[in-house]
Formats: structure tokens, C-alpha cells, sequence
């Protein structure tokens, strides 16, 4: 933009019109001056408020609308954000600045009332807030938070959750796991013992029929009584022997069968610890909010003459300063 006509001092306005000077921000172009130019600075303190939808948030914003001749001619709805804070304003000019020229209708107190009520009507008709939730996670975004970053914290949100379900799976499986596993335990003990007896009956099985047949090849009398009674014998010895493995057989059965129901348990376990996910997040639906500010929600802090600082560059055009 062209350089306006400047002037080395500042105008000289009444007490009750407030005036503010936005800070210096941009370094200064090879060759050029500071000029201040006049706006319209609006900063105001807006709620936007919704009981039903649980939206409570203050926002702070700044406009800047340029000022003509024409009074009638300040239209807020063009105006730019300032992106400047309060704390930031300054109440004096750089040194050495120089001043463009003011419109005469910025020189009118009465004209700062009129042009407030533009402003907050302006930030009525115009202010809206919009964020997202989350009616999975109960949460709701924070003003400026994108919905990447949103979703990024409700993920955080989700492991926490799945965590605390996590330990409670824990807390149900458990004492079923322990009870099984002592089961187990038990039934280890009982096939280790019945192995060991059957082990011990086959030997005794052995020994017996052995001595029955070698009684019966080297005794006088092949059906003497002592030979019966050792056959007998014999056979009660193999009956137990059977019996025994039979004993064994089942210890073994009952084991398998407490081992696959330890197993079909963490199964379980681990497919409901699956279906923990399949609320993910990323991909959770969410829901946009629209909140509008009412009028009594606008709080006008500040309208004033706000001074902009430009670069003027030797070759007549202008560069923000701020």
C-alpha cells in the first residue's frame, strides 16, 4: 500500500477519547520510518455459554476496523483480528514516530459510544464458537484444539480407561485362573503318586509271575498246592496291575481336562481384553457444537483509537510493523 501523508506530531484529542498504541513487532526495512496509523481498536470478553451442551468457555478477542471520514461508513463486520492481548498495548508512541493523518469523525467522542454498540453487535451476529464431542469419552475440545489434536488427547483418554477395565478383567479371571491352577497342581500330585504305584504293582507283577512259572517248571508236582496258591496270587497281582494303569488314566484325563479349561479361561480373558479396543479414539465418532454468544455474555473491555505502527519505505509503500 502507498504510504499516507504523515505528520511529526501526534493529534491532539479530549481526555475522553481512550487511546492506545499496538506494540512493534516487525524489524525495520533498510531505509525506512515508523508511522503510526489510526483504527478502531475493539477488545472485548466474550462467553459463549450452553447449559445443554455442557459448553462454559471466556474468550478474549481484539478487532481492528480502519476509520474514514464517513462515520457511517465504520463497518465492523470487515474488520481484522488484532492478535494482540491487553497486557501488550502500550499508552505512548516509538520515539521518532511519525503520525498519519485522522479522520475527522475519530476526533468525536460521541462517535466511540456509537461504534461500541456496533462492535458488540457485530460479535453477536457474527462470534461462534465451534468444537467437538465426544459423547464416548464424555469430553468436549478446547477452543483452537484441532480435531487431530482432540483425538490425540481422548486417545490418552481411552488407554486410562482401558487400563482401569483392564485390572478389573483382571480382578474377575483370577481367582478362577488360581483356583484351576491349584486343581492342576493336585491333579499333577495325583498322577505322579499313581504312576508311581503303578510302576511298583507292575514290578510286584513281575516278580510274581515269575516265581509262579519257575515254581511250575521245577517243582516235583506242576499242580501242587504251593504252585495254585502262587498262580493265584499271580493273577490278583496282574488285576491290581490293571487297575493301577486304569488309576493312572484317569489322574491323566482329569489333568488334560483342567489343563484345556485353564486354556478356554485365557481365552476368554484375552478376547474380552480385545474387545476393549473396539472403542478406538482415532476412529470414535464425534460430534461438532456450534455455540453463539449471547448479548449479555460481551463484555466491552476496551474501544478506543488503537495507533498501528507501519514501516514507510523510501519508495512510498507501507509494511506492517506489528
Amino acid at each position: 500500500a502507498a504510504a499516507p501523508a504523515t505528520s511529526a506530531s501526534r493529534p491532539i484529542l479530549p481526555n475522553t477519547i481512550p487511546q492506545v498504541f499496538l506494540p512493534v513487532r516487525q524489524e525495520a526495512p533498510a531505509g525506512s520510518r515508523l508511522v503510526y496509523q489510526p483504527f478502531l481498536f475493539g477488545l472485548a470478553q466474550v462467553q459463549f455459554s450452553d447449559a445443554k451442551k455442557g459448553v462454559d468457555v471466556m474468550q478474549t478477542l481484539s478487532r481492528l476496523m480502519p476509520i474514514t471520514d464517513d462515520v457511517l461508513a465504520v463497518k465492523w463486520q470487515e474488520a481484522v483480528a488484532a492478535e494482540v492481548t491487553e497486557a501488550e498495548l502500550r499508552s505512548e508512541a516509538e520515539a521518532g514516530a511519525g503520525f498519519a493523518g485522522l479522520p475527522a469523525a475519530a476526533a468525536q467522542a460521541a462517535n466511540y459510544s456509537k461504534w461500541q454498540k456496533e462492535f458488540v453487535a457485530e460479535l453477536q451476529r457474527s462470534c461462534v464458537l465451534e468444537l467437538w464431542k465426544s459423547a464416548r469419552y464424555k469430553e468436549i475440545s478446547r477452543p483452537g484444539e484441532s480435531e487431530r489434536d482432540f483425538r490425540v488427547r481422548l486417545s490418552q483418554l481411552a488407554r486410562q480407561e482401558r487400563d482401569a477395565e483392564m485390572e478389573q478383567l483382571r480382578r474377575k479371571f483370577a481367582p478362577k485362573i488360581a483356583a484351576l491352577e491349584e486343581k492342576i497342581r493336585r491333579a499333577e500330585e495325583r498322577v505322579a503318586r499313581e504312576q508311581a504305584q503303578a510302576r511298583s504293582q507292575q514290578i510286584n507283577t513281575v516278580l510274581d509271575v515269575g516265581a509262579t512259572i519257575l515254581g511250575a517248571f521245577m517243582g516235583r508236582k506242576t499242580l501242587s498246592r504251593t504252585n495254585v496258591n502262587r498262580a493265584g496270587a499271580a493273577m490278583r497281582s496282574v488285576s491290581r496291575a490293571s487297575r493301577e494303569s486304569q488309576d493312572v488314566q484317569s489322574a491323566q484325563e482329569t489333568l488334560a481336562m483342567l489343563q484345556q479349561q485353564v486354556a478356554d479361561l485365557n481365552a476368554a480373558f484375552d478376547a474380552e481384553v480385545a474387545a476393549l479396543g473396539a472403542g478406538a479414539a482415532q476412529t470414535a465418532a464425534l460430534e461438532t457444537l456450534a455455540v453463539r454468544p449471547k448479548k449479555t455474555g460481551i463484555a466491552v473491555r476496551l474501544l478506543a483509537l488503537g495507533w498501528v505502527p507501519q514501516w514507510a519505505r523510501e519508495d512510498g509503500t507501507i509494511a506492517p510493523a506489528w
